[in-house]
């Protein structure tokens, strides 16, 4: 095209001179990455697509002409159906879950954090971690909270802790408090478990199951608060 523009066909100038101006520009910046060479993209399919016309009229011959033209037109044919393969391909990359939140909704499931809530809902039952910093005290009087919201309506059925120890050395118990914080004063489910420092030569402390006394209903529009009580240190 630029050749033909050379030899006086200047009604290309304007697709052929925005397209390799605009190509030049961004490929001498800092970042030439070809994500930003996408305003040219629909030019160069146009441009693509005339000289797959033009060919087989260049070769004007008798003997060459259907060859050409048979030519051009069957690699038209295929790079339109490589182009088609490749769209697929590419767009059945956002059918699967995105990478990261992939990975992350797996963490939820299988890594567990210092206080866990087991919540069953339609799909099964999951683990739902809730971010609480390490060597946190909870002493008696001085109860700890925790808010949270369910990624999925469900039933609270129980939590686990992954570490506790109690700095006396006695056995003491530990009690989870649950309310809604539409209805703070309205307690929702209770559980309490024993902590006996003194069964574990672990430093960080003994782990906790904790079983509600029937499953608690939990709705993902509604956020909730955990409180953590002992009589312990």
């Amino acid at each position: 095209m630029g050749w033909r523009i050379l030899k006086g066909e200047y009604r290309h100038l304007l697709l052929w001179g925005w397209t390799a101006f605009y190509f030049t520009w961004q490929s001498l910046q800092f970042n030439p990455t070809m994500r930003y060479q996408l305003p040219i993209y629909p030019l160069l399919c146009m441009m693509a697509a005339w000289a797959v016309i033009e060919v087989p009229r260049y070769f004007n011959t008798r003997n060459s002409y259907l060859v050409t033209r048979i030519s051009s037109y069957f690699l038209g044919f295929i790079v339109l159906i490589l182009t088609a393969a490749w769209a697929f391909a590419f767009q059945s990359i956002y059918l699967r879950g995105e990478p990261r939140m992939t990975a992350s909704h797996w963490i939820f499931l299988n890594v567990p954090s210092s206080v866990n809530l087991v919540i069953e809902s339609e799909n099964g039952k999951y683990n739902h971690p809730l971010a609480v910093l390490p060597d946190v005290p909870i002493v008696n009087g001085a109860p700890y909270i925790l808010p949270f919201i369910p990624k999925a309506d469900g039933a609270l059925t129980g939590a686990t802790f992954t570490y506790a120890r109690d700095e006396s050395g006695i056995p003491a118990p530990v009690t989870l408090i649950l309310t809604s914080d539409s209805q703070p004063d309205l307690e929702l489910g209770r559980a309490s478990a024993m902590l006996d420092t003194a069964l574990t030569a672990d430093p960080r402390g003994a782990p906790l199951t904790f079983t509600f006394e029937k499953p608690i209903p939990l709705s993902a529009k509604e956020s909730y608060t955990l409180s953590i009580e002992t009589l312990g240190q």
